[in-house]
Parts: structure tokens; sequence; C-alpha cells
């Protein structure tokens, strides 16, 4: 019997580099640029395009920073932090230089939500983040009700999926990696295993779960 643990802090383990866009760091902080500045421009050319000032833009960032599902959050921050730094270095945005808003949302959904009226009532047209599933579902009921985009990096469940909203991922919804995975361990001729799963960020793992084992038993294997 094989063991899979299917947790927030084991999600590069298991999930499949070869079908995962951005999973090189790289390309993804150059797609998340390209993300931010695009949003940017569009908000400049509703919201300012007669101003001939040239006031920096704030987007802001939201993520866990503190407590055990931390590490996440700071190099998602540091990530994004190194983007901006990059972006102002060539003149910011139609020469609007781009000034980062961060808040902790302390893994906590309310406070999650709460962040996101915050960015509301401060005028903050793009929040980059939340980073985890469970999180990104909070955010963005709260950022429907406001004039906000969120986009996150990572955030992959599937509760997210065919809403019209004000929400957008760079990262691939739960079952396209969750089958991957449940059809190469089937390659690998383990035809029983036990899954343990983190209850924690459930809109993630349970989610993940879910499209593993319909995949695998499906495919004719079987959990114990």
């Amino acid at each position: 019997m094989t063991v899979f643990k299917v947790a927030k802090q084991s999600r590069a383990m298991y999930t499949c580099p070869s079908i995962i866009p951005g999973s090189n760091d790289m390309r993804l902080q150059q797609t998340l640029l390209t993300f931010v500045t695009a949003f940017c421009l569009l908000f400049l050319f509703i919201s300012s395009c007669n101003k001939q000032e040239k006031d920096p833009i704030s987007i802001g960032f939201m993520g866990t920073l503190s407590g055990h599902a931390s590490s996440a959050g700071h190099a998602a921050r540091d990530a994004v932090a190194l983007a901006i730094e990059q972006l102002n270095a060539k003149g910011g945005i139609d020469g609007h230089k781009v000034e980062l808003v961060i808040k902790d949302i302390q893994q906590n959904p309310e406070t999650a939500k709460n962040t996101v009226a915050e960015f509301i009532s401060q005028n903050i047209p793009v929040v980059i983040g939340p980073m985890f599933s469970s999180m990104s579902v909070a955010a963005s009921e709260a950022a429907n009700r406001g004039d906000i985009l969120l986009i996150s990096p990572t955030s992959s469940t599937t509760l997210l999926n065919d809403k019209e909203d004000n929400f957008f991922r760079l990262y691939p919804p739960s079952n396209v990696a969750a089958e991957k995975l449940a059809d190469h361990v089937l390659g690998k001729s383990l035809k029983s295993i036990s899954i343990i799963w983190d209850e924690e960020n459930s809109a993630f793992t349970e989610n993940w779960k879910n499209y593993f084992v319909d995949r695998y038993i499906y495919q004719g294997g079987g959990i114990s």
C-alpha cells in the first residue's frame, strides 16, 4: 500500500510540472507582470486618461504572511516585489511608478474578505493573491461586490471555475493535475493506495482529492 499525502505544504511534490504553465519561476513572474500591467493600463485609460500628472499606481498584494502556511505567502510577495522593482526600473507603466500595498490575511477567510474591502476603500484596482484556494474562494466573494480585480498565481480549486466574477488565476484547475497524477500512479502499477489530505485548505485539497479518486477508481485502482 502506498500513501500519498495531499496537503498544501507538499503541493509542489504532487503536481505535474510538464502540464503546469509557469512551473518555471521566471515565466510565472513574467506572466503575472503582464497581467498586472494590462489591468493597470486599462485602469489608467478609464480613470485618468486626461490627467497629465504621473502619479504612482498602487496595486495590492494579499497573502498568508504569518502562521504555519506563511512560506508560500512570503515567496509570492517577494516575487511580486521583484517584478515591480524591475518594472519601475524600466519607467513603470506609461510613466507611472507602481507602488505595492501588502496585507497579511493570516490564512483566515474572514480576514481575506475584510482585506478585499480595505483595498476597495483605498481605490486599489488590482490585487495579486491569495495563494491558497480556500482564501481565494472567500476573497472572490468580496471582490464581486466592488470594482477590483484579483489575480491568484496558484489557486486551483474548481469551485472557482466558470464564474462571471472579478477573479483571475494563472494556475490550471485542480482536475488537470489530479487526473494526470492518477494516470501516472496507475502506470506505475500501484493498484491500491491511501490518501491523507489537509482539511484547512479543503477548497484545494478535498477538491483535488475528489478528482484524483474519481479518475483512479474509474481506471481500475482502489482506495484503501
